[in-house]
């Protein structure tokens, strides 16, 4: 259970990702769908790209709950936790029910399943969909590059996303211009941050010091990228 964007496709529902240009979806399901529908296997899951015309319909899914009585939202299911960001407008009262401000008036916790209630799915559909990708200028592509410290955080597993956003790593970010159908910029940046704790409250639960540490190291990539694209100052 976790924010995702869903599709239904021939009458079933599938997680899907959005390609390049808005008009093609990739669909995904971790269970071999009906043979006639043309899945291929990848990974040890299975992934067709259709047009985006193809689809029956295309949401969001949006896992709710409360959380010591206040709504949020669930970013990522971790099994018996859960890693959430508290829905309300109530700074001081998210510090008070435990929540960390990882951005400017965001606050997200990992904590206990069991303590999160009322747990459902809110499904956002998305009836403009097609006009919306078609109506975007621009697209931006960031791909991860491997690196042998996550493998190690990987206990010789697959590297994750989750292993390899916790260490420094490579990242190679393209912009293309849609409209003119040509890419504008390719970089390629290290994000690393590191996190100083402050105040009389520390964080010492493993689980949210590393939701905190891959939220600090996304947030250096983002402005190193923003900085590298950014017009050069004119000379005085």
């Amino acid at each position: 259970m976790r924010y995702r964007l869903m599709a239904t496709y021939c009458g079933a529902p599938y997680q899907a990702g959005l390609g390049p240009d808005g008009t093609e979806v990739t669909l995904f399901a971790a269970c071999p769908p009906p043979e006639e529908l043309g899945f291929s296997c990848a990974a040890g899951h299975w992934r067709k790209q259709v047009d985006i015309s193809d689809l029956d319909a295309l949401w969001q899914s949006r896992p709710v709950g409360d959380y010591r009585g206040d709504p949020c939202l669930v970013l990522d299911d971790l099994g018996d936790r859960l890693h959430i960001v508290y829905l309300g407008r109530d700074a001081v009262l998210a510090r008070q029910l435990g929540y960390w401000e990882v951005d400017r008036e965001v606050f997200e916790v990992v904590v206990p399943r069991h303590e999160v209630t009322d747990l459902a799915e809110e499904r956002d559909e998305i009836p403009l969909a097609i006009d919306v990708v078609k109506r975007a200028q621009f697209f931006l592509l960031v791909l991860d590059e491997d690196v042998p410290e996550a493998a190690r955080l990987a206990e010789g597993g697959a590297i994750t996303e989750e292993a390899l956003q916790l260490v420094p790593h490579p990242a190679r970010v393209y912009l293309y211009d849609l409209a003119g159908g040509k890419e504008i910029a390719r970089v390629r940046r290290e994000g690393a941050s590191r996190i100083i704790p402050v105040g009389e409250r520390m964080v010492t639960d493993p689980e949210t010091r590393e939701a905190m540490q891959r939220q600090a190291n996304n947030c250096a990539l983002a402005n190193l990228v923003t900085a590298a694209l950014a017009p050069p100052l004119a000379a005085h």
